[in-house]
């Protein structure tokens, strides 16, 4: 796909646009451009570039389709970030299968090891663990090292894993004498370790179902299960129970209202168990007294360069977020159940945008319409087209080529495996166009010509002043 990704420089309002990081043309709004020509432009950057890259999407759908389209033009793996709903209430059965993810990204991002990123912008302005913070949290176990199991035990409950009988999923650990199951975020499967004494004797993955031991590891990084860890707050659950009491004693002393004492009620509560050492499901409510303010836009690398994808979009997006989060927060706040405020949760729009341009910009949208979140110092719009759905109509694709060679087009086509290739082929043979078949497209056809390429992307495109068009047998 590589030889494809390039193409789009060949178009010449396109030419400029990697030289802009050293020219100072940047941010840029590249205009014209529908999603797939988007997810064309941004990996072709990457290549071109050869810098990390951050791309902001609008919203969940738009970051899934962007990312696997992205996959297939790059060929390699991408991670993508969500945002994740707060604990706000208590619940013996919450999910946190969305915030581990998260947390599997943002290590990952911290630890340089996801050059290609994909974030919904909600994500990035939501309130997140700090990286120095995550750092601490993470830690590494290896086979045949010394490793008490007791102190591994203690380690898993300061990182927010629950006992359980049984590991079913990850966040979970489970000890039977010197056996320590536990499922970390990082890993894609639970990981058994067998002790000798205070040494690790042999460290795997198993499966849940079967309880079968698959694949021997050396190491394993273990994250942490949640992002509010109320032992990492500076002083310890104990100092944290302290400064719990303390706001619930002045607030109570300053307003007289039921809601005031209901919430001074309910922060004691909190204080009183966790000095117990019970620990509370809805612990995000307490994140502003746990860490400092951070984001996940913390996490972007210093040398990345960020796409942005749809900017008018995202801005909408984001602005939603800001007044779904504040209305949330203000009902907790009329029953009792919060006292911070919405923006102790969230980095606010514009801040957000204003703290874009630290990094070098890429926009790209089908129109420029509007006023644009981050004003651009370049400006350009690229002809292109995409192809529409076939239906599952072969026949009509097959005449779609034929009138593409007519007009001396460069015709690719891409075909999800080898057989759906050869169909392909015997299909355009019938209507006498030749099409040879490359399991990796080295070099463009000649005008006029067609090849058939492994590969799949979600839509067709079509640049008409390079004569090229791109069809995947997915449409």
């Amino acid at each position: 796909m590589k030889i494809l990704n390039q193409q789009i420089f060949e178009n010449k309002e396109a030419a400029a646009l990697p030289g802009l990081m050293e020219s100072g043309g940047l941010p840029a709004l590249v205009s014209g451009l529908s999603g797939i020509h988007r997810v064309n432009l941004a990996a072709a950057l990457y290549e071109k570039l050869e810098l990390p890259m951050f791309v902001v999407c609008p919203d969940d759908s738009a970051a899934e389709s962007f990312s696997r389209d992205l996959e297939s033009m790059l060929g390699r793996p991408v991670n993508t970030l969500y945002s994740r709903d707060f604990t706000f209430y208590p619940s013996l059965a919450a999910s946190r299968e969305a915030e581990q993810k998260r947390l599997y990204v943002l290590n990952a991002l911290r630890c340089g090891e996801s050059p290609v990123t994909v974030a919904t912008v909600s994500a990035l302005m939501q309130r997140a663990i700090p990286p120095q913070t995550l750092g601490k949290a993470t830690f590494t176990v290896k086979d045949g090292e010394p490793c008490p199991p007791e102190e591994l035990e203690a380690a898993l409950l300061r990182c927010g894993y629950t006992r359980c009988e049984q590991v079913e999923g990850a966040g979970q650990f489970a000890r039977r004498g010197g056996i320590l199951d536990f499922f970390s975020p990082s890993e894609h499967e639970p990981v058994r370790i067998e002790f000798w004494g205070d040494d690790i004797d042999s460290m795997a993955h198993f499966e849940i179902s079967s309880q079968r031991r698959t694949e021997h590891m050396d190491e394993c990084v273990i994250l942490p299960a949640t992002e509010a860890l109320l032992s990492l707050a500076e002083g310890g659950i104990p100092a944290l129970c302290g400064e719990i009491e303390k706001f619930a004693l002045n607030y109570s002393k300053r307003r007289s209202s039921e809601t005031a004492s209901t919430l001074a009620a309910n922060m004691r509560a909190d204080a009183e168990r966790l000095s117990q050492g019970i620990l509370i499901s809805d612990a995000d409510r307490y994140l502003p007294m746990i860490y400092p303010m951070a984001c996940a836009a913390d996490y972007i690398p210093p040398d990345a360069f960020v796409f942005l994808d749809q900017p008018n979009h995202c801005a909408e997006k984001l602005r939603d977020y800001e007044k779904q989060l504040g209305a949330d927060i203000a009902e907790l706040q009329r029953r009792g159940l919060i006292a911070a405020g919405a923006d102790s949760f969230r980095l606010g729009t514009d801040k957000f945008f204003k703290t874009l341009p630290e990094w070098p910009v890429y926009m790209a949208d089908s129109f420029t319409t509007g006023r644009c979140p981050v004003a651009p110092k370049t400006l350009t719009s690229i002809s292109a087209k995409q192809l529409p759905s076939y239906g599952g109509n072969a026949q009509a694709a097959a005449d779609d080529v034929e009138t593409y060679l007519k007009q001396e087009y460069r015709v690719v086509v891409l075909a999800g495996d080898e057989r759906r290739a050869k169909v392909l082929q015997e299909l355009f043979g019938k209507k006498n166009i030749p099409a040879i078949i490359y399991t990796e497209l080295k070099k463009l056809p000649e005008p006029g010509r067609c090849s058939i390429a492994i590969g799949a992307i979600s839509a067709g495109i079509e640049y008409p002043a390079l004569r090229l068009a791109i069809l995947t047998d997915s449409q």
